[in-house]
């Protein structure tokens, strides 16, 4: 329960606290807050933080002598920050704050400190062994990392292997396989990595042994789980995951006793936290009375006070002014103020008449400078040495023993290595350095070992439909997997998706298909199931290029919310059968199933044909839900030798709930009480049947015509108009009548399927959402409630009969007007691979690989992409999707100005100085850029686990690609050139913008050359977009449903008042703020990602010049940083004028340091990661929108200054160490 604050009728109050209020409102209008962990104040009276104008939640006003929650006056405080009784505190907020006397707080209930000097409980123990070789030792946070691992080998061991899984070997008639985690095994035929037959996935993309992948709690690597699957095991340092399912450290252990009253017991919670269970709250003295009374309140006799840990009711203090702690008695000095040997602890109450020193920080080597690790932690190269204290008695930690690079192998890992770097491993192969491990690998310069002779020169394999495979040794080769468009069938290989004249071309259970728009006849599927011939298939070709899915914002009737189109691409080809499935189809399938493995599937559903309907056997099979549909595609799969593509688990069944039952005789529906299953996972590689994917079933309906239908776009539901269009293509409500029809009695659409449209609704494989997803082969996600039906039925208006239509429906549900179709994928052999796209003028980085599903992504060397698609997909025909890059010439290296074509200037600061471009905003102020090498490019952003001071919460690493190159501001946007800018567009416009925002030149830089400051992201988006329009490029936001203007809500204002620190509240900004995406090349913010890439310049250290070095004491002078930043130690924590420090490698000046640069993202705690990400959407009322700012400040310490360091803030803050720098990303029309 929360009392009520009362006054005190001191005499000597009512003066004094008039003179406090006036200091505390001056005080509370400062900003001292130090952005992105600036160094914590530590004076009791220091200015509130926070936003000018907001609220003082949890301050007392001293008006006449009000209180505070532990019975003294002012404001209380814990660590800098105003704060109160009762509230959770400690590195897991498992303490509470209470009363230490009546001016301070205190924590109590706190975790216990680690053997690592840190809070809460470590998963291992310092100084046991970790990974391959490693050893666990306390990290610099008081956590653990494991130093001195090397990385796992391809079957997750740790000695090197003779190959890797996968590889060919005896002269190409096996395979290398893992035989365990230590070594590899010869088996004979064509196998997978792990010895089975089918191709390794890992989270449905093709992978193999030994490929990276993300585990629980960090990097892992995948090994063999069986011969047909991969597991993701940790790397050697990362640790498994703690007590409770999570990844950091904990306060306790589960059952043990916690909380401030000693009474609880520590208990997991949601997402691997714990918490402090059945813990009593203490009351505002820490004692465990279970009292609700507050310190300064009246009580019998006298007033409650605290003394040390007990809450009394004492009496009433003598009318004259308490100390500082509440009592009468004069103390040694006030709390708050500095104390003990290093000057970092505080003078704390000790009772009401005392005071303590509390928190002095003297390290273990008896110095105050804060030391970077623990005497007795392994250190140095491989952990060969300990850290000690340096005997010299200057109070700092050396790393003793240390062997150095000496410590290191051959290959720069650490441990022994199974042989020397360029020792033989087998005829024509030596081993070689792999990272840090060995790898045999092949020698073609060896005596013998070149290309002589052709070793598949005497094999015919191809009359095989086989492709020859050269072994590893010289001469020796063999027929091994089947050529593209041949497929293993019976021991031979055997036509499948090939060309063919007739039927007899094909493999048995194939026809051979129609020719469709100039194509080749090509064989296709025609099943017979028991004793039922079954509608026969037809091949869909994938996509070459990504294609869209979704409907345009202008298609008529279209569903906003879920018809957003998204870009696809799928990557094999698939056959589609020609129609629904029919009773017919159904009956004799689930006959011949039950007679063949003795199962009991219902052969018609019930209710499937009132009289109403179409009674035929050719009618479309319903009342079957989605769980049958998967259940029936099982069936025929094992009935044609197939392998099933779901596992099912935990199915129903009998009576109403067996798989085929249906429904009563014209009912509706059946409601829920039907076959069902508790979980399913789909074989992504599996060629048996199965449902289609939505991306599969769109591709099909729109046979590459971008309209509602394959026939055009309807604009009305008019009958007499909708059957002049689609009369002839579907059955719905304007000609179906009063039930279904016979399948196949309308026109295919080009690719040869009927009833796409109309008749019966199909069952898909996604569940249904809102959002969809592209990419390749996109599958949906697999979990919400409800799955996908798509196409419209003979009750369907025809605004139901659109390629993009979607509608989401229980899959318990036993519809009378859904049914499903099957597909199956065209199979490919595992010998399919695509070309390397790795050619002139072209580099191509990282590809992923050649095979089916592979990914390669390109940009243009040193020019400019034009055309052509960065992104391309490794098709199953072994044809790379897309259209190769097409580039300009690029501007090229030049040495002056002179060297640049017009409009652009050289910059020299880069390492490698490149054309960009300059504009001239005004006389002598100009508008430099630099080049940002992105496009192509793919990398991490992030933290590694092991770096110094990391925040584990948000620095989390992902991968990133981009598919343009940049041109990025060297500096900070400056005042002179916001003043130009906002001038020329006030004189274009007739407008009448502020010249410079309030609050500029107050605050220590307010110069031409000093960085711009007291804007928001809404400001900046503006300002951008005026810049584009003047320069005559397309403006890269949209603004709309902005704030009345008026005060300092007109836009870029900045901020009002005596001491304008910070104003969020009260400013400019738009409930629409919306991003055109990075293809836009107007002016724009960077990225997150693009500003880390930027920052980084090809570079993984913590800094640009390497990683963080030095304690956090500013006497500890660290000179890689002091010459790149501008920061606490340095700065006089003001901003400077930009460019005065050295540049990164590509150019950029003040990325760190100087003023924190806002970028577009919305924050996460997660990275986004995948290509040109621009993280999460905004809020769509634009208030609580949280950006991220990078970079840190001249007011943040040396710890933030870090490339992977991010500073979540609102977007609508404007203050006086926030600016930006504008990029613009590099398109067609900036090439000559």
């Amino acid at each position: 329960m929360k009392m009520a604050r009362r006054t005190r009728g001191w005499l000597w109050g009512a003066g004094r606290g008039l003179l406090f209020l006036s200091l505390s409102w001056v005080l509370a209008s400062c900003d001292t807050s130090l952005e992105g962990g600036g160094a914590e104040s530590t004076d009791a009276t220091s200015s509130v933080s926070g936003d000018v104008g907001g609220e003082t939640s949890g301050v007392s006003s001293t008006v006449g002598g009000v209180v505070n929650d532990c019975g003294g006056e002012g404001a209380l405080r814990w660590r800098g920050v105003v704060s109160e009784p009762l509230t959770p505190c400690g590195a897991f907020e498992e303490g509470v704050l209470v009363c230490d006397g009546a001016a301070a707080l205190r924590c109590i209930g706190e975790a216990a400190v680690n053997a690592c000097g840190g809070s809460g409980v470590l998963p291992v123990v310092p100084g046991e062994a970790c990974g391959c070789g490693g050893v666990w030792a306390c990290s610099g946070g008081g956590g653990v990392a494991c130093l001195g691992s090397s990385t796992r080998n391809a079957c997750g061991g740790c000695d090197a292997l003779a190959g890797w899984p996968g590889d060919a070997c005896d002269g190409g008639a096996g395979t290398l396989v893992c035989d365990g985690g230590e070594a590899l095994v010869c088996l004979a035929g064509a196998r997978n990595g792990c010895g089975g037959s089918e191709e390794l996935v890992h989270e449905g993309v093709a992978a193999g042994p030994g490929a990276p992948c993300a585990s629980a709690c960090g990097a892992g690597v995948l090994v063999c789980d069986g011969e047909e699957a991969l597991a993701c095991v940790p790397e050697g340092g990362v640790a498994d995951p703690n007590e409770c399912g999570g990844c950091g450290l904990l306060p306790g252990r589960a059952g043990e006793a916690c909380g401030a009253c000693g009474d609880g017991a520590w208990a997991c919670g949601a997402l691997g936290t714990m918490r402090c269970s059945g813990d009593r709250v203490p009351d505002f003295c820490g004692g465990c009375t279970g009292l609700e009374a507050r310190p300064g309140e009246r009580c019998e006799g006298g007033e409650w006070r605290c003394a040390a840990t007990s809450l009394l009711c004492v009496d009433r203090l003598p009318e004259e002014p308490p100390n500082a702690c509440g009592g009468v008695q004069e103390l040694v000095a006030e709390p708050g103020e500095a104390c003990g040997e290093c000057g970092l602890g505080l003078w704390t109450c000790d009772g009401v008449d005392g005071v303590r020193c509390a928190g002095d920080r003297v390290d273990a080597c008896g110095g105050c400078g804060g030391l970077e690790g623990s005497p007795g932690e392994v250190c140095g190269s491989c952990g060969t040495g300990v850290l000690a204290c340096d005997p010299d008695g200057s109070g700092a930690l050396f790393c003793s023993g240390d062997e150095g690079e000496d410590a290191r192998n051959a290959c720069g890992g650490c441990g022994a290595l199974v042989a020397d770097p360029g020792a033989s491993c087998g005829t024509c192969a030596v081993w070689a350095c792999s990272g840090e491990r060995l790898r045999c690998a092949p020698a073609p310069d060896l005596p013998g070992c070149g290309p002589d002779a052709d070793p598949c020169g005497d094999l015919d394999c191809a009359a095989e439909g086989r492709r020859c495979t050269a072994g590893p040794e010289p001469g020796v080769a063999g027929c091994d997997a089947c050529l593209p468009g041949f497929v293993e069938h019976g021991g031979r290989c055997v036509p499948d998706a090939a060309v063919c004249d007739g039927d007899a071309g094909c493999a048995p259970g194939f026809v051979c298909g129609d020719a469709r728009d100039g194509d080749e006849r090509r064989c296709a599927p025609a099943p017979e199931w028991g004793d039922t011939a079954v509608s026969s298939f037809v091949r869909i070709p994938g996509t070459r290029h990504a294609v869209r899915l979704g409907s345009p914002p202008q298609e008529p009737f279209r569903e906003a919310s879920s018809e957003e189109p998204v870009d696809g691409v799928l990557v094999r080809d698939f056959w589609m059968a020609e129609v629904p499935l029919t009773e017919a189809a159904w009956e004799g399938a689930m006959q011949a199933h039950n007679q063949r493995f003795g199962t009991s599937f219902g052969l018609r559903p019930a209710g499937s044909s009132p009289a109403a309907e179409c009674t035929g056997l050719d009618c479309p099979v319903v009342r079957v839900n989605w769980w049958e549909a998967l259940q029936f595609a099982n069936a025929v799969s094992a009935l044609d030798g197939l392998e099933p593509c779901y596992v099912l688990e935990d199915c129903t069944a009998g009576s109403a709930v067996e798989a085929g039952a249906g429904c009563a005789q014209g009912a509706e529906d059946c409601g829920t009480l039907t076959f069902q299953c508790e979980a399913v996972e789909r074989r992504p590689a599996c060629t048996g049947y199965r449902l289609p994917t939505e991306a599969e079933w769109e591709r099909a309906v729109r046979a590459d015509v971008d309209e509602a239908t394959w026939l055009g776009t309807l604009s009305s539901r008019d009958c007499e108009r909708a059957l002049e269009m689609l009369g002839d293509a579907a059955f719905f409500e304007c000609n179906a009548g009063d039930g279904r029809r016979p399948v196949g009695d309308v026109e295919a659409n080009p690719l040869g399927v009927r009833d796409m449209l109309g008749n019966v609704w199909e069952w898909t494989w996604d569940a249904f959402a809102d959002a969809r997803e592209g990419g390749p082969d996109p599958a949906g996600p697999q979990w919400p409630a409800e799955r996908a039906v798509r196409g419209g039925s003979y009750r369907s208006s025809s605004s139901d009969l659109r390629a993009s239509r979607r509608r989401g429906v229980d899959p318990l549900q036993r519809e009378r007007d859904i049914g499903l179709r099957l597909v199956r994928s065209v199979p490919s052999g595992d010998d399919v691979r695509c070309p390397s796209l790795a050619q002139p003028p072209f580099t191509f980085v990282e590809e992923e690989g050649t095979r089916p599903g592979d990914r390669g992504f390109g940009t243009c060397f040193l020019g400019w992409p034009i055309g052509g698609d960065a992104l391309r997909i490794c098709a199953a025909d072994g044809v790379w999707t897309g259209e190769d890059v097409a580039c300009a010439p690029s501007p090229g290296a030049c040495g002056s100005d002179g060297e640049c074509p017009a409009g652009m200037a050289c910059a020299t600061d880069a390492e490698v100085p490149l054309c960009a471009p300059r504009p001239s905003l005004a006389p002598g102020v100009d508008l430099p850029f630099v080049t940002i090498p992105s496009g192509g490019v793919r990398t991490l952003v992030g933290s590694p686990p092991d770096e110094v001071r990391r925040d584990r919460d948000r620095e989390d690493q992902v991968e990133v690609g981009f598919t343009r190159h940049l041109w990025m501001q060297p500096t900070p946007m400056t005042v002179a050139q916001w003043r130009a800018v906002v001038r020329a567009w006030n004189d274009a416009q007739d407008a009448d913008w502020p010249e410079l925002p309030a609050g500029v030149d107050r605050r220590g830089c307010g110069a031409d050359d000093c960085p711009i400051t007291f804007v928001n992201v809404h400001d900046i988006a503006l300002f951008a977009n005026a810049l584009s329009e003047l320069h005559g490029f397309e403006p890269c936001y949209v603004l709309d449903e902005c704030v009345p203007a008026f005060g300092t809500r007109e836009p870029l204002t900045g901020c009002t008042g005596p001491f304008p620190g910070l104003c969020s509240l009260d400013v400019f900004r738009c409930d629409v703020l919306t991003f055109a995406g990075p293809a836009c090349t107007g002016y724009r913010l960077p990225t997150e990602a693009e500003w880390e890439t930027a920052v980084r310049a090809g570079t993984t250290t913590a800094r640009w010049n390497g990683d963080a070095t030095g304690t956090l004491a500013c006497s500890d002078v660290d000179e890689s940083l002091w010459s790149i930043a501008w920061f606490t130690c340095n700065s006089n924590e003001n901003a400077q004028p930009v460019g005065q420090l050295e540049p990164n490698p590509w150019g950029l000046h003040d990325m760190f340091g100087n003023v924190m640069e806002w970028t577009w993202n919305i924050f996460a705690p997660e990275h986004d990661a995948g290509i040109d990400p621009v993280g999460p959407p905004p809020e769509a009322d634009g208030e609580t929108n949280v950006r991220v700012l990078r970079g840190g400040s001249a007011q943040s310490r040396r710890e933030v200054i870090r490339a992977a360091a991010r500073f979540p803030q609102q977007d609508t803050g404007r203050a006086h160490l926030r600016g930006f720098r504008l990029v613009r990303s590099i398109g067609p029309d900036d090439v000559e």
